[in-house]
């Protein structure tokens, strides 16, 4: 039985055992690692805003409409470097790297 180029038989071009040799991005890595990002923040926010709610009902407003903006910011940052990381990828499997800055 022969293996075809792009069967998971045997090595691939790119050296990589059993598998392509062409970067795979998969949405449910990236979903997993944005949404994990957001609800890291809230588990670390939602003490903190007890706390200061208990003390102050507008302070506990003020650290929720803190965190939800931190948790903004983290999936914004996750989500745009697992891109970035996966355009890289398929830049550099295609040889099409642009020139730097």
């Amino acid at each position: 039985m022969t293996s075809s180029p792009g069967s998971s038989g045997g090595a691939a071009p790119g050296g990589h055992p059993g598998g392509d040799a062409e970067y795979q991005f998969s949405y449910g890595r990236f979903v997993l690692f944005v949404l994990g990002a957001g609800v890291i923040v809230l588990l670390i926010s939602i003490p903190i805003i007890l706390a200061l709610a208990r003390w102050s009902p507008i302070a506990g407003l003020v650290a929720a409409l803190i965190s939800v903006a931190l948790m903004i910011t983290a999936i914004g940052v996750t989500s745009k470097r697992l891109i970035g990381k996966a355009e890289r990828a398929l830049r550099a499997q295609r040889g099409m790297n642009p020139p730097t800055r």
